[in-house]
Order: C-alpha cells, then structure tokens, then sequence
C-alpha cells in the first residue's frame, strides 16, 4: 500500500475528569460546574505523544486537546517501526487492505498516555452484493 496511512491516538482522560461518569450516573453531574481542561487531555501528554509521533517520522495532521485525539500519518514502514507491529498489505480484487499482526505496543510511559490506537486495520467489514 503506497499511500500513506492515518490512525487516530487517543489520549487517557485527565484526573479531574474521574468522577464525570459516576456523577452522570448518579444524576448530580452538572456540566455548567465543567471546565473545559477537566475533560481535555493534559497538555504534558500531548506533548509527550506528539514527540513520540515525530520522532518516529510520523507527521501529525490534527491535536484536539478537547477530544484527546491526534491524527497521524505516516508509511507503512513508519507505522509499524513507531508501534511494534507487522502489518498486511493485502489485494482483494480492486479493493486494498492493510490489516497487521501481533500486539500493539508504545516505549514506557507512552503505554499509559495513549488508550487506543485507531485506524491500523482496513479489512472490509462486508461487501455489497
């Protein structure tokens, strides 16, 4: 697959954001109480994800601190030195998917920082008939 791939870092929530679901639940959350940088990621991990990404030759094309999010994109190559996998370029008819194998996996505390990491497998769900 020669073009490059985007995948989707999703960052830990912060401390304060803690008790939200609890609160929700319980019925006594009131978001006017909420301040943005409760549930915002905290911007020590958004650097410390964005040195990571480019460290590793991946280019960053969004950070949303609000929604803890960072796009990426970078090659196949580039994807799978920065997250230990080994991926699939695979050819169904006119149809290309990259799928990978083994566990994801980020150097120290970069295990904790980011939660998920989206967009690594293409494989086509279903197909139209």
């Amino acid at each position: 697959m020669a073009d490059p791939i985007q995948l989707t870092l999703v960052l830990r929530p912060p401390a304060a954001s803690e008790g939200i679901s609890e609160r929700l639940l319980a019925g006594t959350y009131d978001p006017a109480q909420t301040k943005p940088s409760d549930t915002a990621a905290d911007p020590a991990d958004v650097k410390a994800v964005k040195d990571f990404a480019i460290s590793r030759g991946l280019q960053i094309v969004k950070e949303d601190a609000a929604a803890r999010s960072m796009r990426v994109t970078g090659s196949v190559g580039d994807i799978e030195k920065a997250f230990g996998i080994r991926s699939d370029d695979l050819s169904h008819g006119s149809v290309q998917t990259l799928n990978y194998k083994g566990a994801v996996s980020l150097p120290g505390p970069l295990n904790q920082i980011v939660i998920a990491v989206l967009g690594l497998d293409h494989t086509p769900i279903a197909r139209p008939r």
